[in-house]
């Protein structure tokens, strides 16, 4: 049995090349494993703070959070025949003509939409129902991308907006720009 490691061993040392490539075999793969596990760990730990007893629908094979959805009115009354009380509207996109002036865009219902989503008021205020139109409320993230504090413009899609308030979630929603509804469907057709 020694004999046998040591043929082995000198055979090794003799093939230096071969030596290497078995390291290389061996280390590549298991440090692969390792980043991403260690990436999933902390997607998790930083994104998975979703509220489970929430249903997304959108239409099937649209990309909708990157292109829209396009669903009809009668779905919340379909929702609402099959026991789902209070269905709140929202518009996901992703709007500009450059990827340096896209914009993840959100429109929401002004009276439900902290219903959605949990976030902490940084500066200003959030939408509220009175809003003038135009009025928008981004994440952190975006507000330091594009220089912008409550009580300036920015610009979405072309068109200015005046910035209300800066809101953090520790998601990816510190990205977004959340606008009325209304003014997302103005804005986007």
């Amino acid at each position: 049995m020694r004999a046998a490691a040591r043929l082995g061993i000198q055979a090794l040392f003799a093939h230096p090349w071969l030596l290497a490539m078995l390291a290389m075999n061996t280390a590549l793969p298991l440090m692969c494993a390792l980043l991403l596990d260690a990436y999933r760990t902390d997607m998790l730990n930083r994104y998975d703070r979703s509220d489970r007893s929430m249903l997304v629908i959108q239409d099937s094979g649209s990309m909708g959070e990157f292109y829209g959805s396009r669903i009809p009115v009668e779905i919340g009354d379909a929702l609402r025949a099959r026991g789902y009380m209070d269905p709140v509207p929202e518009i996901h996109n992703v709007t500009g003509s450059t990827p340096a002036s896209a914009v993840l865009l959100r429109g929401v219902d002004p009276e439900r939409y902290r219903r959605i989503e949990t976030f902490r008021t940084v500066a200003g205020r959030p939408l509220s129902l009175g809003d003038r139109p135009r009025a928008a409320m981004i994440g952190v993230k975006l507000a330091q991308d594009r220089n912008a504090v409550a009580g300036t413009q920015i610009q979405i899609r072309g068109r200015a907006f005046d910035v209300i308030g800066v809101f953090e979630t520790g998601t990816y929603a510190d990205f977004e720009a959340w606008i009325s509804l209304r003014d997302a469907q103005d804005l986007l057709g």
